[in-house]
């Protein structure tokens, strides 16, 4: 796709591009545009929410836009689409930054407020309360074996193992590079972590 052609936006304030089963393509800017190009036709704006960290796609293809100031959902259909912000009970600070799914549907929020998981249309604050955990979290990625690992917007990653009820078992990775460090980005490689 010719990225001259995205409603306006320069290619510098772009910071999320996701395509949705229907094969749109979805453009987010750090200004807080969302615009969405149908086959061969130019990008459009449709939304404008304030400035979006990220835009991601679960796997029900339900976009998810990441806010400083709130977690949004963007309801859709060919003419229309509207951003929803969610409420999410316990995200005092309303930043999100980061997504991810696990094996179980569950959708998982990284927010400067704690970590959230949402499914059934309800959200639930996972309850880590430590020195590590205080400043929230910054990203996160589920690996090949279904393992949460977070990065705290301070410092350390947490490691999280789903039991076999859904619960959650997590412990901060006591490798010492790791666990002073700052860590901005958590993505899942090609070995599956």
């Amino acid at each position: 796709r010719d990225c001259a052609s995205l409603a306006g936006q320069t290619l510098h304030e772009l910071n999320a591009i996701v395509e949705t089963t229907d094969g749109q393509k979805w453009f987010t800017s750090m200004s807080g545009d969302i615009s969405r190009a149908q086959g061969n036709a130019p990008a459009r704006a449709v939304a404008k929410l304030p400035y979006i960290r990220t835009l991601w796609r679960d796997r029900d293809d339900t976009l998810w836009a990441m806010t400083y100031l709130g977690l949004y959902r963007l309801e859709r259909s060919r003419a229309r689409v509207s951003a929803v912000r969610m409420a999410v009970p316990g995200a005092e600070t309303g930043d999100f930054s980061d997504a991810a799914q696990s094996a179980d549907g569950r959708v998982w929020f990284a927010s400067t407020s704690g970590l959230f998981a949402y499914t059934g249309g309800l959200f639930a604050k996972l309850p880590i309360v430590d020195e590590n955990s205080k400043p929230g979290f910054r990203s996160l990625a589920i690996d090949t074996r279904n393992v949460l690992w977070a990065s705290s917007v301070g410092h350390g990653l947490l490691r999280a193992e789903f039991g076999a009820s859904g619960d959650l078992r997590w412990s901060w990775v006591a490798e010492p590079i790791v666990a002073g460090a700052t860590i901005a980005t958590v993505r899942v490689d090609i070995r599956g972590w």
